[in-house]
């Protein structure tokens, strides 16, 4: 089908360049296709972007916004790519706005127990800065060594300690974003209480840059737990009896940081992505992780698991051992992505065997 367009890509182009004063205006072949399709998902390619535009002001997102509605073109907001749904994909002929040069932590302010950023702020990055000053932000996706504030903030990341913590949108106070129009707007405080007018900032939060482009956000940080955080693992025979265990810990009144549940299917993919022999001890797997712990709150968690067949309960206090175990817990995703991979080569070439046509579904 012929597309009739009033504009040339010349004109287009140009017109985009003179608004972009700050950032950079990439449009080689190269860069559209590592921008536009993410290597970190499982889907397939979506549509090669016009342009890929990173952004490193305020203005220079007007200026993206102002091209987009002179010529009629979809925006694609992006930050750091590391979704693993496809949700900041390119579209035939879209502008990617990528905002991950716009990585400032603006200001750790201690008494507030505040923190205002950039978008392009990488999670783990602002964690790491708020502990120096004796707090912590409590949002940890499995990528939080990679994924942007901007970018949790947009699809409303969870994390391993949202049981007791909450997802992001728990933890964001206020906001700016550049509408469709150009207009920059202010949402939000740097309050934990806000009871008069709509909660706009939170309807922001989730809404992956349909509603506007965020250009800065103020989340809240908490003080670093007083007490010995300790980590542990615990084997189930099925995922049954593994989610009564967890239930009854929750209504114990420990408050547990982490309770992450891990199937036997997704243990065994662990095991063989990190060499490990995990799968051998049962069905199902669960890491809990507790803050402030005292003796009395660490025996009640293994009552519990006892009570419901928890199995080869091993619980460690080392930060070291700690560290292992979260990122056991992060790298489920790339663990289950390798053993789909595996699976579909070995199905494409089993097929191939059968003398039958190659189809990976």
């Amino acid at each position: 089908m012929t597309v009739f367009s009033a504009y040339s890509d010349e004109e287009i182009l140009e017109y985009l360049t003179s608004q972009v004063k700050d950032g950079t205006v990439e449009t080689d072949m190269a860069t559209l296709k590592k921008q536009s399709f993410n290597s970190n998902a499982s889907g397939g390619e979506s549509g090669l972007a016009r342009a890929f535009v990173e952004v490193e002001s305020v203005a220079d997102i007007q200026g993206v916004l102002r091209t987009a509605r002179k010529f009629h073109l979809p925006v694609i907001p992006q930050t750091t790519a590391t979704s693993t749904v496809v949700g900041s994909d390119g579209q035939p002929g879209a502008l990617i706005l990528s905002t991950r040069q716009m990585n400032r932590i603006l200001e750790i302010d201690k008494e507030d127990s505040v923190a205002v950023v950039q978008p392009g702020v990488i999670n783990g990055d602002l964690d790491q800065a708020a502990r120096k000053r004796g707090l912590f932000y409590a949002p940890d996706p499995g990528s939080k060594p990679i994924s942007s504030i901007g970018g949790n903030v947009s699809t409303n990341a969870g994390g391993m300690s949202t049981v007791r913590y909450g997802a992001t949108k728990d933890n964001v106070l206020g906001l700016k974003a550049v509408l469709a129009d150009g207009r920059e707007i202010k949402l939000g405080g740097r309050t934990l209480k806000q009871a008069f007018g709509y909660d706009l900032t939170q309807l922001f939060v989730g809404s992956e840059g349909t509603l506007g482009i965020i250009t800065e956000i103020t989340v809240k940080l908490m003080p670093i737990p007083l007490g010995q955080t300790v980590m542990g693992v615990a084997f189930f025979s099925n995922m049954g009896s593994l989610a009564k265990a967890v239930t009854a810990i929750r209504m114990s009144g420990v408050y547990p940081t982490m309770l992450e549940a891990l199937d036997g299917n997704t243990v065994v993919a662990l095991d063989k992505f990190e060499h490990t022999h995990y799968a051998s001890n049962s069905g199902a797997m669960l890491i809990f992780k507790l803050e402030g712990s005292s003796p009395e709150s660490m025996a009640v968690v293994k009552d519990l698991l006892a009570k419901y067949d928890g199995q080869n309960v091993q619980v460690t206090d080392d930060e070291q051992e700690q560290t292992d175990l979260e990122q056991l817990r992060r790298d489920m995703l790339p663990a289950v992505f390798a053993g789909q991979n595996h699976l579909m080569r070995s199905q494409t070439i089993s097929r191939f065997n059968l003398g039958k046509p190659a189809c990976i579904i």
